[in-house]
């Protein structure tokens, strides 16, 4: 019922937008002939500049998905939810420690792999999921500026960088079997806030400078960490719904979980985030989201739930 109400909720606010529909049809004009135009077998790769023909602005181009009714991120509203407590969201190997673990440029920005022992997985499960998601990888969104980094909003409030921990359902193989099936994913998602008074919770700063240029990968095998050290806290409230990937392609496949207690960041670790290069060797800067979508969500409240997030670890 609670999803259905959503559906209905967005169809309502995208349907009255003609306007800018065709507006930005109209300005991309340009842009659709390139993309349409492309040399057969090449690869599209989408960008967060604004400059480029496969932007932000222009990722509906690259896939139309990315248009669609359910787009993620939006500004999530604590005062229009449901209040709905299900069963505990639990994560196996939360305070396991790792074998080791892979930092990697992906050419979109800094993303972690876990390695167990004996070739182990994390598993999420309970909450608001059916079955078992397994956790794939974690990944940072952080911004041109200290204060411009989250994707979602919070009460309006845009946080300094946002971590999500990616997870598929377990009935599929990857995340790229997964992304494109009814319920095929779920994303974790955190704020970090800037504050320079408190102990920062980003763990991999000292990391980074191993993953400036793309695809560069470096292994941590000594100084590892677990996924509670990584998330702080084993109990915190979190809200939870049905959107999509925020980047092509915009699989509108996702149930998100994203806490309302942000962690903390320094101005210092923002700094060697935006030293990473994209592809094409500038800087990645994340602080572009999809913004027609944010434009359209934000005036507006979402039924969602808040639930009571509590981690119980489990073999």
């Amino acid at each position: 019922m609670l999803f259905l109400r959503v559906g209905i909720l967005l169809f309502f606010i995208t349907s009255g937008d003609g306007f800018v529909r065709n507006f930005r049809n109209l300005a991309s004009g340009v842009v659709s002939e390139i993309l349409n135009n492309e040399t057969p077998g090449s690869e599209v790769t989408y960008s967060y500049d604004d400059n480029d023909p496969y932007g932000p602005e222009n990722w509906d181009r690259i896939d139309r998905t990315c248009d669609g009714l359910r787009q993620s991120p939006i500004d999530l509203q604590t005062e229009s939810v449901w209040i709905r407590r299900r069963d505990r969201l639990t994560i196996s190997e939360l305070t396991t420690r790792p074998i080791s673990i892979d930092l990697t440029n992906t050419g979109h920005g800094a993303q972690i792999a876990f390695n167990f022992p004996n070739a182990g997985q994390a598993v999420v499960s309970g909450g608001p999921l059916l079955g078992e998601y397994k956790i794939a990888q974690a990944h940072w969104h952080w911004g041109e500026t200290d204060g411009s980094g989250s994707e979602h909003l919070l009460n309006s409030k845009r946080y300094a960088a946002e971590l999500h921990v990616v997870t598929y359902n377990s009935r599929y193989a990857s995340v790229s079997d997964a992304k494109d099936r009814i319920k095929g994913l779920a994303v974790l998602g955190f704020f970090y806030e800037l504050d320079e008074t408190a102990t920062s919770d980003l763990l991999i700063t000292n990391w980074l400078a191993n993953i400036i240029e793309n695809d560069s990968s470096y292994t941590e095998a000594v100084n590892t960490f677990t996924i509670n050290n990584l998330i702080k806290e084993a109990q915190f409230d979190y809200l939870s719904y049905q959107g999509s990937l925020t980047t092509p392609t915009c699989d509108e496949t996702v149930t998100w979980m994203v806490s309302t207690k942000p962690l903390k960041i320094k101005s210092a670790d923002l700094a060697e985030f935006r030293k990473i290069k994209d592809k094409k060797g500038n800087l990645v800067l994340l602080d572009i989201m999809n913004l027609l979508n944010m434009f359209l969500l934000l005036p507006f409240t979402f039924l969602m739930e808040i639930n009571i997030f509590n981690l119980l670890q489990f073999v």
